[in-house]
């Protein structure tokens, strides 16, 4: 679904962040981006996203996009903050996924937003205000407003961050009924274990290794040596 090719991110001439990222990311796949603080997982959500230049090659559905995002991909991927606060600003949870709608396909499509609430279970929190809500509400809502434009591409960014015990099983079951493309930057081995099929291991802006999930959980010594035990 997506390939990257030599992919760099510089902050300034002397932070080179992401170094020659060599990734495919599989449709219909869950990828596990694991590493240790300051690795480069969430800069490589931001540029997978759009959010940063980058230097090198994303290659979307065989079109390639040299040194910057490819506005075809941003369309079609939806993104969950680490942080809702950073994510929901809109008075309401329903003009919060009515915003995403505008901003994805110029339109709003009440009855697709009756629709998203109804199935991620916020139908009674659509006329309160985000930055009023639980912080496993929060969570529900900035799916909903990811999902509500129906993306192919799902990018999470620690999503069971400030969640308790019952609130990461509720979230992990969210996540297992979809059917888009997901990639989950975490440090939850255990949450990553449960929804990822394959994983990639970044060290300090480097891939060190990918491969089936299990098969990397499973090597200790590598885990140990990239800080993720």
């Amino acid at each position: 679904m997506i390939e990257l090719k030599k992919v760099n991110l510089f902050f300034n001439p002397g932070k080179h962040v992401l170094k020659d990222i060599e990734l495919t990311i599989q449709a219909g796949c869950s990828t596990a981006l694991l590493g240790a603080n300051g690795s480069g997982k969430t800069s490589l959500l931001w540029v997978i996203a759009g959010i940063y230049k980058y230097k090198g090659e994303i290659i979307f559905r065989n079109q390639g996009r040299l040194n910057g995002g490819s506005k075809e991909l941003r369309d079609k991927t939806g993104v969950v903050f680490q942080n809702p606060d950073e994510q929901l600003f809109m008075p309401t949870v329903r003009e919060e996924l009515a915003l995403t709608l505008l901003q994805k396909h110029d339109r709003v499509d009440e009855a697709l937003i009756g629709e998203i609430m109804e199935r991620f279970g916020i139908v009674e929190l659509a006329d309160r205000a985000p930055h009023k809500l639980s912080e496993g509400e929060k969570k529900k809502v900035a799916l909903s407003a990811a999902l509500v434009a129906k993306p192919e591409l799902l990018i999470l960014d620690e999503p069971t961050s400030d969640l308790d015990l019952p609130g990461k099983k509720e979230f992990l079951k969210l996540i297992n009924s979809l059917e888009q493309t997901r990639l989950v930057a975490t440090h939850d081995l255990e949450f990553a274990r449960n929804c990822c099929d394959r994983g990639v291991i970044l060290e300090s802006g480097r891939v060190v290794a990918e491969g089936k999930f299990e098969e990397l959980i499973d090597n200790r010594r590598l885990l140990e040596s990239c800080g993720l035990i």
